[in-house]
């Protein structure tokens, strides 16, 4: 399914301070006698970038997104690296932007690579439609802690519906001309690069598995488009390449591996035709909008260029009226928070992205937790107290951040743990506050509480009854 291009251009509108500029400009001899075929090839050789475009959000949940090099600055990303030639030759003139919204060269001969599978489920849900259907090349590199299919690192580990459908909306985004099986407007190469380490056959042998199967699935691995490619000793090697040579300090063991999976590849690269039926479900709109909307961006880049934020939120109608109720940050791309932070009982409105440390205030008796608001701003912290953090909602982040101090890997020290407030203590603070428990509809409309369930009182027993002995040897060991 394709879009049509929508261009917010109107060379007739005599009330743009444009207009008698672009008056003029229509005159060029490159605009009024190059057919657009012609400057289309010409913007291609001036867009073009040598090494992989890298997009990053410059904070969470944004819509806007620096490329290669970056510094956080103020807590957000800003790119340390020159403007891209596209943004400064759409700049130029409006018909040279114009050109560009059409042909999408930019989007059309650039790699565009992701570390993260979030980062181009958020990037394909923030580009207009016409730039995400004019992709014809992605890279991801393997991360080695991801438990998508993408990462292989999901073999023998139940994987989570959340890694589940971000795997399944990443493939509708790509799914455009999937339908037509139009060559011309489909994705060509959509790569999976993993790094090998010496004699790491754990690795190998996962690639092998899915080189070797190939079925109806959902699955990237079951495209015609796919690529796999390995980093061993720092060089690349393309699987599926017939004539693979492979260096002879490889050892026999991984050679023989590596030798393996290029020609399961190559085997694949036979059988694999066409396009799979599954992936011309995933190619239509009520499917791309549901996985946009599962990107939770707080305003897509289609509503950013039609300046109808508020309107043109997808999804149910709270979510609109929650939108409604925010203010757009043009500069970072993502909508500013507008309601306040606690509530009428002082509980805290908005999310945090992590606990950091809890610990007794100054007088002793009360607790306060420090939170981190933004994932990747480490800097953007502060301390709140124990009754506006904890609630039944976020009582497992206290639980996991107490199991990370006393977790076999973990190198705490008896200072730390001393001078963290005791699990013990604020399960009792939870408890005789009311925090733990739970609203819950009652009949004819009435609300009432539950308390907490034998299942989390017995967590928070266990973790408490481990942090005592967790400290207690440590004194020992110290004395």
């Amino acid at each position: 399914m394709s879009s049509q291009t929508v261009i917010p251009v109107d060379f007739e509108d005599r009330n743009h301070p444009k207009y008698e500029a672009s008056k003029q400009n229509a005159l060029l001899p490159f605009i009024r006698k190059f057919p657009v075929e012609v400057r289309q090839a010409i913007y291609e050789y001036a867009v073009y970038v040598d090494h992989p475009i890298e997009p990053q959000p410059v904070v969470s949940l944004s819509n806007k997104f620096v490329w290669g090099k970056s510094k956080k600055v103020r807590g957000y990303l800003e790119p340390d690296e020159e403007a891209l030639t596209v943004v400064s030759l759409a700049r130029t003139c409006r018909f040279f932007y114009v050109d560009i919204e059409i042909c999408q060269p930019f989007y059309k001969i650039n790699l565009f690579q992701f570390s993260r599978i979030l980062f181009m489920h958020s990037y394909l849900a923030a580009i207009s439609p016409q730039r995400r259907e004019a992709i014809r090349y992605i890279e991801l590199k393997a991360c080695e802690y991801s438990r998508s299919f993408w990462h292989l690192d999901h073999l023998g580990i139940q994987r989570s519906v959340y890694s589940v459908q971000t795997d399944e909306d990443v493939l509708a985004l790509m799914s455009h001309g999937a339908q037509t099986e139009d060559r011309n407007t489909q994705l060509r190469e959509l790569s999976l690069t993993v790094s090998i380490q010496e004699r790491e056959l754990s690795r190998l042998q996962r690639c092998l598995i899915f080189a070797n199967k190939y079925d109806e699935t959902m699955s990237a691995w079951n495209l015609s488009c796919f690529r796999l490619q390995l980093v061993y000793e720092r060089r690349l090697f393309q699987m599926g390449n017939p004539m693979l040579s492979l260096p002879q300090t490889i050892p026999q063991v991984d050679r023989n591996l590596l030798l393996e999976i290029n020609n399961a590849m190559v085997r694949r690269g036979r059988v694999i035709r066409g396009t799979p039926q599954w992936f011309k479900n995933l190619d239509c709109e009520k499917r791309i909008q549901q996985a946009i909307l599962n990107a939770e961006l707080h305003f897509t880049g289609l509503s950013r260029i039609n300046q109808i934020r508020n309107e043109d939120t997808p999804g149910p109608v709270s979510l609109r009226t929650r939108h409604s109720l925010r203010t757009p940050a043009d500069d970072l791309g993502v909508i500013q928070r507008a309601t306040p932070k606690y509530d009428a009982n002082g509980l805290l409105n908005w999310g945090f992205a992590g606990l950091l440390n809890v610990r007794l205030d100054d007088a002793g008796v009360g607790i306060l937790c420090q939170l981190q608001w933004d994932r990747q701003d480490t800097s953007n912290v502060s301390w709140e107290n124990l009754y506006a953090v904890l609630s039944r909602d976020t009582e497992w982040k206290f639980r996991y951040f107490y199991r990370s101090k006393i977790s076999p890997a973990s190198r705490v020290t008896l200072l730390e743990m001393e001078t963290t407030a005791l699990p013990r203590r604020v399960l009792e603070l939870g408890l005789s506050h009311g925090s733990l428990d739970a609203f819950v509809p009652g009949t004819n409309g009435s609300v009432k509480f539950k308390s907490p369930s034998r299942v989390v009182l017995e967590k928070w027993t266990r973790l408490a009854d481990r942090w005592d002995n967790k400290l207690a040897k440590l004194q020992n060991t110290s004395s």
